[in-house]
């Protein structure tokens, strides 16, 4: 699990890519790390 200053600056994409949609997806999948917040359960 990523440090909470790394979840930080993942969720600031999704704020910052929410307009964009998918944008913020291929985002997260270019990250890598960012898969398991799309991926959590919670």
């Amino acid at each position: 699990m990523p440090c909470v200053g790394q979840y930080g600056v993942q969720f600031s994409y999704m704020l910052y890519s929410d307009d964009h949609g998918k944008s913020w997806q291929r985002t997260a999948a270019l990250s890598g790390e960012a898969s398991w917040i799309t991926n959590s359960p919670g």
